[in-house]
């Protein structure tokens, strides 16, 4: 458990030291969080997860870097109401799926091939 701008969220200790452009959210459990904050925890049955790591690593991230949260409705609420750069959103009913697109201007000639590869899927 820790915070980010001062809410509550889940973190794990170590991100692996990456420049992720497909992030796929479907975890951490909410039952599996260790400490708490002010005496809050997810480790409730009435709690939900809320993954922050994704905010503390976001002006890391390149344009074009797609996320997924798969179901996780109230952690894909938490990311949109907190991110600070453009990004496009798309809810799949049918998969019950949030779609996130970092949708900025490329940073050089590598991500703007990225960027066209991805389009042209």
């Amino acid at each position: 458990m820790g915070t980010f701008n001062n809410r509550i969220g889940t973190y794990y200790k170590r991100l692996p030291h990456v420049s992720p452009d497909f992030i796929y959210v479907d975890g951490p459990g909410q039952f599996n969080v260790q400490s708490d904050i002010s005496g809050w925890s997810t480790r409730h049955k009435d709690m939900m997860p809320m993954s922050a790591d994704i905010l503390r690593i976001e002006h890391f991230l390149t344009p074009g870097t797609i996320i997924v949260f798969d179901g996780r409705a109230a952690n894909a609420r938490f990311f949109r109401s907190n991110i600070q750069r453009n990004w496009d959103y798309k809810y799949e009913e049918e998969y019950d799926q949030h779609v996130f697109e970092l949708s900025e201007e490329p940073l050089g000639k590598f991500n703007k091939m990225q960027m066209n590869f991805y389009s042209s899927v």
